[in-house]
């Protein structure tokens, strides 16, 4: 699923490769947006992904959305290229190169709702954070200690396409990265 939007071009990662990374995990789907712990792999320049964990809840990655639309069903993965246009609808499998960006302190971007755990929705002021255990952020009123942090600057919508006539308005919310 797509959960992270990239449209201001705010973020280093753009502008450069030393924020890029390419990562695999062995048994875990990343959704675009997702927070990502990543470590030199041994002998390649892959790194190897997985879940934030207490020990290292700051430096984190995040997920680019997939850029090869692939599609599980059971234990057989397929291409899922024109089924749908709605880049929500695509993970990073697992046992496949996910790219990932490496935020720095003032990158902007867009966070849809599904990638924040909780049943509430943050307000401008609030941050979303790294959390042990979660690829999603978790929202805090304060910003903690060095843990990776975006501060809600802005909230908004994001049309995607729907299936029919028409679009489907996502909310969306503006952050920048204020610690990794």
């Amino acid at each position: 699923m797509a959960g992270v939007l990239f449209e201001n071009g705010n973020i280093a990662g753009l502008y450069g490769k030393k924020y890029n990374k390419t990562a695999m995990s062995a048994t875990i789907d990343f959704d675009g947006g997702n927070l990502v712990s990543i470590a030199r792999g041994v002998g390649t320049d892959v790194y190897v992904a997985t879940v934030p964990a207490t020990a290292k809840l700051n430096g984190l990655a995040i997920a680019y959305n997939p850029s090869k639309h692939l599609i599980k069903v059971d234990d057989l993965i397929i291409s899922g290229e024109g089924i749908t246009s709605d880049p929500r609808k695509y993970t990073n499998l697992a046992t496949f190169p996910i790219d990932v960006f490496i935020p720095q302190k003032l990158d902007e971007i867009e966070i849809l709702a599904e990638n924040i755990d909780g049943a509430t929705s943050p307000t401008v002021g609030q941050f979303l954070e790294a959390s042990n255990g979660k690829k999603t952020f978790v929202i805090s009123a304060t910003q903690t200690t060095s843990v990776t942090s975006f501060k809600v600057v802005a909230i908004g919508n994001y049309p995607f396409p729907q299936a029919g006539i028409g679009m489907n308005n996502q909310v969306k919310y503006v952050c920048e990265c204020v610690f990794n």
